[in-house]
């Protein structure tokens, strides 16, 4: 009788997380995850972390001050005394209906709002492209 010899075999762990093509898989979505991550989390924070270039002892003028704003702030603009009944008539509601905003708000403050005054707000959407919403001034 001939005698064969053995060969060892390799164990099969086909439906285990120790597989190689699984690990692969898993470490390829790690990858994209931290893509997307990077892209979304960090270089807008960069962008408003940066350092303004002011001297000690110095101060922001006011144009500085706009640019220095976050970038999550969205746009806000005075709406003229002579649109107001023009956009309450197209949207029908009374001026006293409009959500409020305090005229020391950091984000309008540098508009200089009086009480009665109309704020439009101008957000960037993924979903919508720009949403305006508005706010009266208190």
């Amino acid at each position: 009788m001939k005698m064969q010899a053995k060969t060892p075999t390799l164990l099969k762990v086909s439906n285990s997380i120790f597989n190689i093509s699984g690990c692969l898989a898993v470490a390829r979505l790690i990858v994209i995850m931290l893509v997307l991550l990077w892209d979304i989390k960090v270089f807008p924070l960069r962008k408003a972390c940066t350092k303004s270039k002011v001297e000690p002892g110095g101060s922001l003028s006011e144009k500085e001050e706009q640019q220095k704003r976050h970038y999550l702030v969205p746009e806000h603009v005075l709406v003229r005394k002579e649109k107001v009944a023009e956009l309450m008539a197209e949207l029908g509601i009374k001026k006293d209906a409009l959500p409020r905003i305090d005229k020391t708000d950091a984000a309008i403050k540098l508009l200089g709002p009086e009480k009665g005054d109309v704020v439009k707000i101008i957000r960037d959407s993924q979903t919508a492209g720009q949403t305006v919403y508005y706010r009266r001034v208190i």
